[in-house]
């Protein structure tokens, strides 16, 4: 399975770069050392030619947001292209939003966005629509698979989808603990799919009948 990507038309390749590099000093470093000087010595340009491209700081960050919201486009793009039921889709959302981490981890910022942009509220509005949509996303299709008895829920479906979103961000956030993992140690694309199908009752490979969820699968 090939990643799924959306291209942002209105930022040049060399816009992209500097998006790419910002995102990766968020994640690794934080807000505060998201500046000029470092930006301009990790991508090996001059400061003022990084304001040819971006204006200010907050031009930046707002097309990372873009990016961001991107990221999930992408994922849903994916995971409705490959069809199947409600819980099919849900489960190919959750392992195509893997994939792209796992491609780019600093995009992962995503999930820490509360935290790590909690200054900027304009940008952090934006992300937390992003954030809203995926959840709704989420509802719907458990709302879908109650309605067709794929999944027993004993719980409200919006109550559930928090539960997997909140379940998948601290599945993607030990993988990212653990930077240095060992050789032969399971993916983030392959634990996020365990991980999901687990939480819907899905039989697993090898395994007996999966218990349909409850109001918990911790």
């Amino acid at each position: 399975m090939e990643v799924y990507t959306v291209n942002i038309m209105q930022y040049s390749p060399r816009q992209q770069d500097i998006i790419r590099a910002a995102c990766t000093i968020l994640r690794e470093q934080g807000i505060e050392e998201l500046t000029t000087k470092n930006l301009a010595q990790t991508l090996a340009v001059s400061e003022p030619a990084l304001y040819r491209h971006f204006e200010s700081k907050t031009a930046l960050l707002d097309a990372i947001a873009a990016q961001l919201a991107a990221v999930c486009e992408a994922s849903w793009i994916a995971a409705r292209k490959e069809g199947g039921s409600a819980t099919a889709v849900l489960v190919s959302f959750f392992v195509n939003q893997a994939m792209q981490f796992e491609s780019f981890p600093p995009a992962s910022i995503l999930l820490d966005a509360d935290i790590l942009l909690q200054k900027h509220r304009d940008i952090l509005a934006r992300i937390h629509t992003v954030i809203e949509e995926n959840q709704s996303g989420v509802r719907r299709l458990l709302e879908e698979a109650v309605q067709q008895k794929q999944i027993v829920l004993s719980c409200s479906c919006d109550v559930y989808a928090c539960m997997l979103i909140g379940g998948f961000r601290l599945v993607v956030s030990s993988w990212m603990r653990n930077s240095r993992r060992e050789a032969g140690s399971p993916s983030l694309t392959h634990t996020a799919k365990t991980f999901t199908e687990t939480a819907l009752g899905i039989p697993q490979p090898g395994g007996g009948e999966a218990q349909r969820p409850e109001s918990t699968f911790f």
